[in-house]
This record gives structure tokens, sequence and C-alpha cells, in this order.
């Protein structure tokens, strides 16, 4: 097995240190922390993806929850509004999520939060009262985006179930 060297500046020293208690802790060593880390770096650079960071305060359901930040790598297909509305991100394991943002008049947004396999799935979804939650408009460009990524045909997760989305509690980043 090839050994590295990482050479660590000393104001990060601390942040080295306490990853290695919490791997000693864990069923993780650090090693594979880091190439865990690593992974997620490569894909999302390579697939031109960006770390997403957002408040969620309801659930898939539309039902208040405690405020959270939640971090996921994606790359924006399409969005309605800058202050309020929907944004369509995909995400380097090819799902949708859609973010309905909530303006309270600070200068951070939250709001709901929903995965989806595909375009498809996301036009089948409706409120409480039966009416479609995204307008056709934004469905339509988040369909061209997706189709048009880099000149490459993206694989539509049509016919897969909905992904349930799992957040790692310690570091609040969704697996999607």
């Amino acid at each position: 097995m090839p050994a590295r060297t990482i050479y660590i500046r000393d104001e990060d020293e601390d942040i080295w240190r306490r990853a290695e208690e919490l791997a000693s802790n864990g069923p993780k060593s650090l090693s594979a922390v880091v190439t865990e880390s690593l992974r997620f770096f490569v894909r999302t650079r390579e697939d031109h993806f960006g770390l997403v960071t957002i408040r969620v305060h309801r659930d898939e359901a539309g039902r208040p929850t405690p405020a959270h930040v939640v971090q996921f790598a994606g790359l924006v297909l399409a969005a309605e509004d800058q202050t309020e509305g929907v944004v369509v991100y995909l995400t380097p394991k090819r799902n949708l999520v859609f973010w309905s943002r909530e303006s309270d008049g600070s200068a951070a947004a939250a709001g709901a939060l929903r995965v989806f396999p595909s375009i498809a799935a996301a036009q089948l979804a409706t409120d409480v009262d039966g009416l479609p939650l995204y307008t056709p408009e934004l469905l339509a460009g988040a369909s061209r985006k997706l189709h048009s990524l880099d000149g490459r045909e993206i694989p539509d997760n049509a016919g897969t179930p909905a992904p349930r989305p799992r957040i790692d509690t310690a570091t609040r980043q969704l697996d999607v």
C-alpha cells in the first residue's frame, strides 16, 4: 500500500487533531475520511458541481421543522426568483434537489427541500390541494439544462424510486 506524506499548516493542526479523535471513535480511519473527502472533491470538480449550502425549515411534506443548514454537491439547473421561489439542483448521483426558498426579510432565505430521481417524478408532485408544486416553465427550464450540460446526455433516473435524503448529522451534508 503506497504511503503519502501530507504537510499541515500550523493553523490547521487543531482541525486535524479533532478529525483524528473523531475518526478513532468511529467506524472509519482518518485515512478513509481523507480519501472519502478527496473522492467528493474530484467528482464534484470534474463534473463542475459546487458545494451548495442552504437553510431548511420544512420537511418534504412542507411541515415546519427546526431550521438547520444542509450542504450537498450541486449544479443549478433552474431558478424562479432571486429572493423567493424554487431552485433546482442536479447532484453528482443525478438526482434533482428542489429547494423552495421563502424569504423572511432577512439576508438568509430558508425553505423546504425535496429530492426527485427525475423531472418526470417532480412533475407528479402536488400540494395538499392536489395542485402541482412546480411550474411547467421551471420544469422545462431544468429539463433543457439537464439535457444540454456540456453537450452530454445526462441519464434520467425515471422509473427509480425517489431517493430518501440522508443527512450526515456530524457534517450536515446531504447525500443525494
